[in-house]
C-alpha cells in the first residue's frame, strides 16, 4: 500500500519512484535515517563513516568533564577567597550566555530553512539543547534508535552531576580531610546552578515526544524524530 509523508528537507527527499525517493543511504520514514555505518552529509545524503567522525563525540565527553570539574572548583575557590565577587559576577555572565545560546538553540529546531553563517551556528548551539544526534556523529558511535538517544539525552545532566559528585569527595578527602558536613553547601550550590543553566533545554527535551507533525497520509510522526510514528511506535 502506497503512504505518503511530509520529508522536511528535499535533499534528503529528493523524489523519484515509490520506494526510491530517499537520497543517498537514507532510509525510514521521511528519509530521516542513515543506514548502519554512515552518517549525515551536507548536501542530505548519508557517507560511510570515518576514524574522524568519532573525534566530536570524544572531544565533546572530555570537555563536559573538564567543564564540570572546573565549575566545581570555582564554587571551591569562591567559598575561600576574597574574589568571591569577581568569580559570581563570572559565573552570572556565563550563565545569561549560556541562556542566550538555550534560546536561539529553539529557533534550530523549527521548520525554516537559515542561510550561512546562521545556519551553520544554529547547528552548534544545538550542543547546549542536548539535540547531539548529528552534531556528535552519533550514528558513527554505535546503532542508536530513537528511545536510546531520548534516553542518553535525558540522562546526559544527571551525568554531569554524577561527575560534579565524584569531584567533591575526590576534593573532599584531599583537601578538607573528610568534612563532608561543612563541604555540603558547595555540592548543593554547583548543583543547583547546573539545573538553572540547563533548565530551557531540559524543558524542551521532556517535551519533544509530545510534539508531532501531520502527514498527508493521516500519520502523525514526532517533529524531533521524524521516523518515529506518533502512538504506534
Amino acid at each position: 500500500t502506497l503512504s505518503i509523508y511530509r520529508c522536511s528537507s528535499t535533499m534528503r527527499c529528493p523524489g523519484g519512484f515509490p520506494g526510491l525517493t530517499c537520497a543517498e543511504g537514507r532510509v525510514g520514514v521521511s528519509c530521516a535515517r542513515c543506514e548502519d555505518g554512515m552518517t549525515h552529509s551536507d548536501d542530505g545524503t548519508c557517507r560511510l563513516c570515518s576514524e574522524a567522525d568519532t573525534v566530536p563525540f570524544i572531544a565533546t565527553c572530555v570537555a563536559v568533564v573538564l567543564a564540570c570539574i572546573a565549575l566545581y572548583g570555582a564554587f571551591e575557590r569562591s567559598a575561600n577567597s576574597h574574589s568571591a565577587y569577581a568569580l559570581l559576577l563570572v559565573g552570572i555572565s556565563l550563565g545569561l550566555l549560556l541562556g542566550l545560546m538555550q534560546q536561539l538553540s529553539v529557533m534550530g529546531l523549527m521548520s525554516v530553512s537559515y542561510n550561512e553563517p546562521l545556519a551553520s551556528f544554529l547547528n552548534i548551539v544545538k550542543v547546549v539543547a542536548f539535540d547531539i544526534d548529528e552534531v556528535l556523529r552519533l550514528d558513527c558511535i554505535g546503532h542508536w534508535t530513537a528511545v536510546t538517544q531520548f534516553i542518553v539525552k535525558l540522562t546526559m545532566l544527571l551525568i554531569a552531576a554524577f561527575v560534579i559528585g565524584v569531584t567533591h569527595i575526590g576534593a573532599v578527602v584531599m583537601r578538607h580531610r573528610g568534612d563532608f558536613k561543612s563541604r555540603r553547601s558547595t555540592l548543593v550550590a554547583v548543583l543547583g546552578t547546573l539545573g538553572l543553566m540547563f533548565y530551557t533545554s531540559v524543558t524542551v527535551l521532556m517535551l519533544q515526544p509530545f510534539q508531532c507533525v501531520l502527514h498527508p497520509n493521516g500519520e502523525w510522526t514526532v517533529a524531533a524524530y521524524e521516523d518515529v510514528v506518533c502512538w504506534s511506535s
